[in-house]
């Protein structure tokens, strides 16, 4: 019987409104999503069996992922068909590397320019309402005051 291994998968999704707005603020931008990036570890005997486990979990997951937004749209992920995976060489515990991923990048490049290359796709977080559900939007406005998302 073949030992079983520890490996990363990595999926993409593309999380995206659907229908029109309701109560718009000043944070509402339309043609907006996001991009969510999922790292889900498993046990498999080896590199396509632990394949084939995350692309079925990722379209599971990218289905059972449906919720309202603050502006009364629904909220879903849509699977990129993107999978990555990675073995790891330890079990998971404290410490333990669960993820790496090298680039080539020119050896010019200074490492503030490293850092926003990897920065500069985050989402502003005052459009974070459009992809979050209602009451999750509605808990951190009770949390954090009228100034959130800002904050």
């Amino acid at each position: 019987m073949t030992k079983q291994r520890w490996f990363v998968i990595k999926t993409l999704y593309r999380i995206a409104t659907k229908g029109r707005p309701v109560n718009r603020d000043e944070f509402y931008q339309s043609g907006i999503a996001s991009l969510e990036e999922r790292l889900v570890i498993f046990t498999a005997r080896n590199y396509d069996s632990a394949m084939k486990k995350g692309e079925a979990e990722a379209k599971k997951y990218a289905k059972a992922f449906q919720t309202t937004n603050k502006y009364g749209q629904m909220v879903v992920a849509e699977f990129t068909g993107f999978v990555e995976s990675y073995e790891m060489f330890e079990s998971p515990g404290n410490g333990v590397e669960i993820y790496s991923r090298i680039e080539l990048v020119s050896s010019r490049t200074s490492l503030e320019s490293l850092n926003r290359s990897k920065q500069s796709n985050q989402i502003d977080p005052c459009h974070t309402p459009q992809f979050i559900a209602d009451f999750i939007s509605e808990g951190l406005s009770s949390l954090l005051g009228p100034e959130w998302p800002r904050k």
